[in-house]
């Protein structure tokens, strides 16, 4: 069977579209669930750490450099936006404690992942420029260091074996 979906156009199962109908209370039924989720997500996870992947049935987990370490306080910070849990606003910022000090690394072309995803929405939902401005401005001037004047490039850097990530 073959099962395409789009959101806005529709679904095509077996040939024939069928216009898919979300309510609104079907995505805050989503959106509560996945905070329900995160919820017991982030008791399993240490404070220092973030979650990555499962393997042989156990978690595991990252330190604040891995390039995806701002996806979990910033899909905190999302769901704190779709369900208004002061608890998820909470967990949130309490991971940007254990995540900022990667504004300051310059080691990295993924620092928008790092720091856009998690400080960029607590700007955007809290308001609070004082604080959270100065991370994301110093975390810019990391990746502009990685700009080169002779080739007009940023710097990418090796991620893996001859992987060469380009923008």
């Amino acid at each position: 069977m073959i099962l395409w979906a789009a959101l806005g156009t529709g679904t095509l199962v077996h040939g024939q579209t069928v216009k898919l109908k979300l309510s609104k209370e079907f995505v805050q039924q989503q959106l509560d669930a996945a905070a329900k989720q995160i919820k017991v997500l982030d008791k399993e996870t240490p404070a220092d750490k973030f979650p990555k992947t499962f393997e042989n049935g156990k978690e595991v987990f990252s330190s604040s450099s891995w390039w995806c370490s701002g996806f979990y306080p910033g899909t905190l910070f999302y769901l704190y936006e779709g369900t208004k849990d002061p608890d998820l606003l909470k967990k949130a910022e309490d991971k940007l404690t254990y995540l900022e000090k990667e504004k300051n690394n310059k080691g990295t072309h993924d620092l928008g992942f790092m720091l856009f995803c998690s400080f960029g929405n607590a700007l955007r939902l809290t308001g609070n420029t004082q604080q959270y401005e100065p991370v994301l401005t110093t975390g810019a001037n990391s990746l502009a260091s990685r700009y080169s004047p002779k080739t007009k490039l940023s710097v990418p850097g090796i991620t893996g074996p001859g992987i060469i990530p380009s923008l």
